[in-house]
């Protein structure tokens, strides 16, 4: 059976890394508990205005427009629902979207009320067109795990609490199956990863996608055996 290990580029590099962020970590968070309430909101008005640009740059890239480099052409990524390829925007690919935004999604959805009072409808709005123009595995990931998450906090024996947890399970079930049953590509990635899961039938993959995510998988849990503080920052070959 196919295994993939990791190895390092050079150990002092891994070393130096787990000193600096060590340090770096408990220096953003002092940073930020210790900042005034108005250096927030410039914070927000700044994801605020990468939302509204990123949105912006998906939508012309549409129209194979580049303005000032700031966007290369993008692969042929199709699209699950549309003619056009599905655009980027500052990232690479679909799924580099989905993990860079990762946060806010969780945040729309997990802090709905704070998330409507910082940031407004219209990144709300944003972040449904993001999903519409450039879907993915990745990023339906992304919005079922905030779900199930909601699910498990709101996971209370009483009569308000008891409905909105029905409400959430009965919407991410249907989620998942709308996904599953109305795109095939994605229905056939969720099929193979869990044969693997179940079977171990590497040869039965044929999703580049799935091979990506068990070769991720592999490579993480060698390095948490063998190297458990961490590889340092491209310092894998």
């Amino acid at each position: 059976v196919f295994f993939q290990t990791v190895l390092l580029s050079s150990l002092p590099k891994m070393v130096s890394s787990i000193f600096v962020i060590s340090f770096l970590l408990p220096a953003i968070y002092y940073w930020f508990e210790n900042s005034k309430i108005f250096a927030h909101k410039y914070l927000i008005r700044m994801l605020k205005f990468f939302l509204l640009l990123q949105v912006f740059l998906m939508i012309i890239e549409i129209f194979n427009i580049y303005p000032f480099n700031l966007v290369l052409p993008p692969k042929n990524y199709f699209h699950f629902l549309f003619s056009f390829s599905r655009p980027t925007g500052f990232f690479t690919e679909p799924s580099h979207i989905a993990i860079s935004l990762s946060l806010f999604y969780f945040l729309a959805i997990n802090q709905k009320n704070w998330f409507k009072k910082q940031f407004g409808y219209s990144s709300i709005i944003i972040l449904f067109i993001i999903v519409v123009l450039s879907p993915s595995a990745s990023l339906f990931a992304v919005i079922i795990l905030s779900f199930i998450i909601v699910i498990l906090s709101n996971f209370r024996i009483n009569g308000k609490r008891l409905f909105r947890f029905i409400q959430y399970v009965f919407l991410t079930v249907a989620i998942y199956f709308l996904i599953i049953n109305y795109i095939p590509n994605i229905g056939d990635r969720v099929s193979s990863l869990i044969k693997f899961v179940q079977f171990g039938a590497l040869a039965s993959v044929r999703n580049d996608s799935v091979l990506a995510f068990i070769k991720g998988y592999q490579m993480a849990s060698y390095a948490l055996i063998n190297y458990p503080l961490g590889v340092g920052f491209l310092n894998m070959e």
